[in-house]
């Protein structure tokens, strides 16, 4: 006898394990199309470029933003209006055939960056793309190929600008550069032209240490005008002008730097400098070079009359408003034209040379000696004190190591020359006293100390009118 029960019993557990079956179906359908609207919704609120393309270049499906960047305001009007991605898309034309040959050949494209026209308005951007090829499971052929597109052109604009900068700051004179103070005091050198790192060996660095690397090279003789002049311009927003020596490292030579920037404020509140650095060392030295032929003999390199009359000014200021003296001794060789008219003038010069060098042995640092031409030379001290007979007992001291010094002779051709010399010596306070007239009348002096047998010296003495002191040269 059929179990008719039994049969009833297994037909309803089947019929509930379908109607489960038929739930969960229906539930993973419903989660499926869940997660399938959100993929949706992702894309299309997505900024970058979302596409679909078959191998030949005809496109599927295309977001919202890239919509955007091929100028049309729906998916439907651009996909119906691309024709052919290789011919309307690509600037280049070889593009395209790249990229289906790395993407063929990897099966995935990255960072892929191209000038492509803007579709709908044929506007030139930038854009770099990745993309990957999807594969049918079972035959393994490919189907489509789908990825990202976002516009860099603001980015490549921005390098070719950097790159613009470059060429015309490598050819530019002096090095250029860009200085940045933060509102906490720090720097940073945003951008440094190549000539400007040559010149100070300052390189980028992910510490931001550049401003140290360039202050270490200051000289410290002229660091503190440096930052000065650094942060008057930063308080007073002037521009920054600068000039300075400059030392890569130990093992280089010092340089003469210039620089000059203007400042600007920015929105958050630093400042920042623009301007040119340039080396000057070779003017600097055609600047010496001019200050030492208008104001340096150049035979013994002893400052010349123009230098004498400017320093014997200064000490006729200070001696009137010290109240003290100072003095002048006029010096002219004894028997200098034998040595030319013996040796010739090119040993005459060697032997003024030394002589030159014999008196400035004999002077304190502080005291000028200059060669006025010829055989002649002046020694102008001072701080002699406010005596005047202690005062000319000073000066007639100095005047003795000189005749000392020159009695040792000097050496020419092989043979120790004697030097004798006669010598002029007028003191001054700085009172009504008148540069020339001092120079004048040591000159007198001298000539009569030469007339009385030379190898001596004078003391002129103004108050009285009269020359007196009649010496012979210390033995």
């Amino acid at each position: 006898m059929i179990e008719w029960h039994i049969i009833g019993y297994s037909l309803g557990l089947v019929s509930a394990l379908l109607c489960v079956c038929l739930l969960y179906t229906a539930l993973r359908s419903r989660q499926f199309r869940m997660k399938a609207d959100n993929a949706i919704k992702l894309i299309n609120n997505l900024s970058e470029g979302v596409y679909r393309s078959t191998l030949d270049g005809r496109q599927l499906s295309a977001n919202p933003a890239l919509v955007k960047l091929n100028g049309y305001s729906s998916e439907r009007e651009m996909l119906k209006s691309v024709a052919s991605i290789e011919k309307e898309w690509y600037v280049e034309p070889t593009r395209r055939a790249e990229f289906k040959q790395i993407l063929t050949k990897h099966g995935f494209v990255e960072d892929f960056v191209s000038e492509i026209r803007r579709h709908k308005t044929g506007e030139r951007i930038w854009i770099t793309e990745n993309a990957r090829l999807v594969i049918d499971k079972k035959s393994g052929a490919p189907l489509y190929y789908e990825g990202t597109v976002r516009d860099v052109s603001d980015g490549v604009r921005k390098r070719s600008a950097e790159i613009r900068l470059n060429k015309l700051a490598d050819i530019a004179p002096g090095g250029l550069f860009q200085l940045r103070r933060e509102i906490d005091g720090s720097y940073t050198i945003p951008f440094l032209s190549r000539p400007f790192k040559a010149m100070t060996g300052v390189e980028h660095s992910e510490n931001n240490d550049q401003d140290k690397q360039l202050l270490a090279g200051v000289d410290d003789r002229d660091f503190p005008e440096y930052l000065k002049s650094l942060n008057d311009s930063h308080s007073k927003l002037q521009p920054w002008r600068c000039v300075f020596r400059f030392r890569k490292s130990l093992n280089d030579e010092v340089r003469w730097l210039e620089i000059n920037a203007l400042p600007e404020q920015t929105a958050d509140g630093a400042i920042e400098w623009y301007g040119c650095m340039n080396d000057i060392s070779d003017h600097k030295e055609l600047v010496q070079r001019i200050e030492r032929l208008a104001y340096f003999d150049p035979l013994t390199d002893l400052p010349n009359r123009r230098l004498l009359m400017n320093r014997l000014e200064q000490a006729l200021k200070i001696s009137s408003r010290r109240r003290d003296h100072g003095g002048l001794l006029f010096i002219d060789l004894d028997g200098f034209k034998a040595i030319n008219d013996t040796y010739g003038h090119d040993a005459g010069d060697v032997y003024i040379t030394k002589i030159a060098r014999r008196i400035e042995e004999s002077l304190r640092e502080s005291d000028t000696v200059s060669r006025l031409g010829g055989d002649e030379f002046v020694i102008l001290v001072h701080d002699l004190g406010v005596d005047y007979e202690t005062a000319k007992n000073d000066a007639i001291v100095v005047a003795n190591k000189v005749f000392s010094n020159l009695r040792r002779g000097v050496e020419l051709n092989g043979v120790i020359q004697s030097v004798s010399c006669s010598m002029g010596i007028n003191l001054f306070s700085g009172t009504n006293d008148d540069a020339e007239e001092i120079i004048k009348n040591a000159d007198k002096a001298m000539y009569l100390a030469k007339a009385a047998g030379r190898n001596r010296y004078i003391v002129y003495e103004a108050d009285q009118g009269v020359i007196q002191n009649v010496q012979k040269g210390a033995a």
